[in-house]
Order: C-alpha cells, then sequence, then structure tokens
C-alpha cells in the first residue's frame, strides 16, 4: 500500500475517530454500570481498558509506521480486540449495546487498508457473531441489533466508498500534473534545442561559410577554427558570452564581424545599459552578418542609443534590395524579427536596390 498524502490524511482521521470511539464507549460503560444492576461491572470495565490499551497501540504504532497496516496479523490483533468489545455486553449480562462506534473504528480500518469489501465483510462477520451470542445468552434484543447491525453496514459501505473516489480522484489528479511537469519539460527541452540551433546558426554556420571562401589561407582558417572552438563550448555549456554592458556585448560581435568578413563597421553609441539582452544581440549580429555577407559594402555603420528602449541601427550604402520580393528566411525572419517580438521589440527594414539598406531594431532595455 503506497501512501500519498491523502492517505495521511485519512488515516489522522480514522485514528481521531478511534478516540471518539474510545471516549464514547467510557460513558456508556459508567452509564451502564451506574443504572442496570444486572451488568457485570468487572466485565464490562476490562472491557473498556481493552479497548484503552488497543487504540493507544494502535495510535503510536501506525503512527510512526502506517506500513503496519500492510501486516494482516495487526489487523487480525486488533479486529479480535474490537469484536470482545463487541461481545462484551451480552458477557457483562446486558443486551445494552455499550461499546459504542469502537467496532466500527475497526472495520474503518480494514476499508481503508485493504477495500470497501473486506470492511463490509468485517461488519457482517461482528453483526453475524453478535446474533449468535446473543441468542446464546437469551439476552437477545432485536430492534436494538437490527439497528446497529445496519448502522455498521451503511456507516462502513458510505465512508468505505468514499475512500475509493476520494482516492481515484487523487490518483486523476496525481496522473494530471505529472503529464503537465512532462509537458512542460518537453517544451523546456523543445525551446533549448530552439536556442541552440539560433546559436549554431549565428556562429558555426557563419564561420563554416567563411572557412569555405577562405580554405586557401591556412593562417586565417587558424584563427577563424580557434574562436569558433571557444564559441562551441559557450553554447555546449550554456555560459552567457554577452560582456557586462550593451555596449561592451556589441562592440564585442562588431569585432567578430570584422574579423570574419573582412569590413570596417563605424560605431556610434549613446548611452549604455548594465544588462545586455542576448535576444536583442543576437538580432544585431545577425543584422551585421547579413550586411557583411551581402550588401557588398565594406564599411558598415552601427548606432545604438539606449533610453526607455535600446534602438540599434544597422546601415550600408552597399547593393540593396526589393523588400517586397526578398525570400522569407532565417536571415530576417527567425533570427531577427522572431528574436525581438520574443521580448516585446520590433524590426523596421528599409532597403533600396543600389542605395543600401537599413534596419532599425527596438527593443525594452
Amino acid at each position: 500500500m503506497h501512501f500519498t498524502e491523502l492517505d495521511r490524511t485519512l488515516l489522522r482521521a480514522l485514528l481521531a475517530f478511534r478516540v471518539i470511539a474510545l471516549a464514547w464507549m467510557g460513558a456508556l460503560v459508567a452509564v451502564a454500570i451506574a443504572s442496570e444492576p444486572d451488568v457485570d461491572p468487572v466485565v464490562a470495565g476490562l472491557s473498556f481498558v481493552l479497548a484503552g490499551l488497543a487504540t493507544a497501540f494502535a495510535i503510536r504504532a501506525v503512527s510512526r509506521d502506517p506500513r503496519l497496516l500492510r501486516n494482516r496479523w495487526f489487523l487480525g490483533v486488533d479486529g479480535l480486540v474490537a469484536l470482545g468489545v463487541a461481545l462484551s455486553p451480552w458477557l457483562a449480562g446486558t443486551g445494552g449495546a455499550f461499546y459504542g462506534g469502537y467496532p466500527m473504528a475497526w472495520m474503518l480500518l480494514v476499508a481503508f487498508a485493504t477495500s470497501l469489501w473486506w470492511g463490509l465483510g468485517a461488519a457482517v462477520g461482528v453483526v453475524v457473531l453478535q446474533v449468535a451470542v446473543a441468542l446464546g445468552t437469551g439476552l437477545l434484543d432485536a430492534s436494538g441489533l437490527t439497528r446497529s447491525g445496519i448502522t455498521m453496514l451503511v456507516t462502513v459501505g458510505v465512508i468505505g466508498w468514499g475512500f475509493r473516489l476520494l482516492r481515484d480522484a487523487d490518483r486523476a489528479r496525481a496522473e494530471s500534473e505529472a503529464a503537465l511537469v512532462e509537458e512542460r519539460e518537453r517544451t523546456i527541452r523543445l525551446e533549448e534545442r530552439g536556442r541552440l540551433a539560433t546559436a549554431l546558426h549565428d556562429s558555426a554556420v557563419q564561420t563554416l561559410v567563411v572557412l569555405r571562401q577562405q580554405a586557401d589561407d591556412p593562417d586565417r582558417v587558424r584563427v577563424l577554427a580557434r574562436r569558433q572552438e571557444r564559441e562551441l563550448r559557450r553554447v555546449i555549456q550554456g555560459t552567457d558570452a554577452t560582456a557586462p554592458t550593451l555596449r561592451a556585448a556589441l562592440e564585442a560581435i562588431a569585432d567578430d564581424i570584422e574579423d570574419l568578413h573582412a569590413v570596417a563597421i563605424d560605431r556610434v553609441f549613446v548611452g549604455d545599459h548594465p544588462g545586455a539582452s542576448e535576444e536583442g544581440i543576437g538580432a544585431v549580429r545577425e543584422a551585421l552578418t547579413n550586411a557583411a555577407k551581402h550588401s557588398g559594402a565594406r564599411t558598415l555603420h552601427l548606432y545604438v542609443e539606449v533610453g526607455d528602449d535600446v534602438t540599434a541601427l544597422v546601415r550600408d550604402r552597399g547593393e540593396g534590395f526589393d523588400p517586397d520580393h526578398a525570400p522569407s528566411g532565417r536571415g530576417v525572419d527567425t533570427s531577427i524579427r522572431a528574436r525581438l517580438e520574443s521580448v516585446g521589440g520590433s524590426v523596421h527594414l528599409r532597403s533600396e536596390a543600389g542605395a543600401g539598406t537599413d534596419v532599425e531594431m527596438r527593443w525594452p532595455t
């Protein structure tokens, strides 16, 4: 039996009910001894003491190790005590049921630890033995036994069924939570895979293109290979390569673009910010890379202004193109626009054939 938090709560409630049943029995025993002269006070008193000792032992043992309920010997011995208490009124010479709800506490424990049907079986067994002893002693109280038997069966049936419904609902909740956690983890893995793919596109793929174009220059190849090794280690380890401030990060990126593509980048910075948005930095890198690769211009311009938002402008006076007929692809759609939109930013592209291209990017600081 696997104990969930719900099971522990239900078990505490059952043990509390047993204490209440014991107190109820004590009051009934005292009333029976005081008001019925035929009641044997020794038998009645011993039955209460036996119930009290069994209650104390059960609460202590089960509270320390709820797995004890898996032990059928424990339930069996506890059942013998409950049965003795259930039969004690007739053994004490009275047909009045002074055992209160004590035997029912054991039946509910059986229904909780095993199943509803075992709990109902325990209730039927107690009622049958009560009838047998009542007939044997001649102290048969048909109406009292009928009421007692019906009360036991209905109570155990209703509460035992409630145990089942609560456990089914708790199991369904746990399965739903597990499914949500699994889906969340899957989404995180997909996002991480996308981040890694974008990072590799912005670094490794771009470097490989340059290496292919400059394969006949061994010194250049060694420089690019060493630089790319550092970049790949950063991507694999998940460390942040951006510099402590926005300006320093963009300066480092501009240096890399100049090394990779043999271009010059004029830079103007107005203001700075202590934090550098990874998505904004990646978008600027992609805009500079596109200009260096496709514009044909040997000098690029980078203007960055920091206020309530960051505004970054990448300008070239190269070949330009018609934005309405430009093929949609990773360069603008994913590596620039999608990145900025993911952090609440935007991009505006202006280009004209023969007049160059402006890429204006904005994102929150």
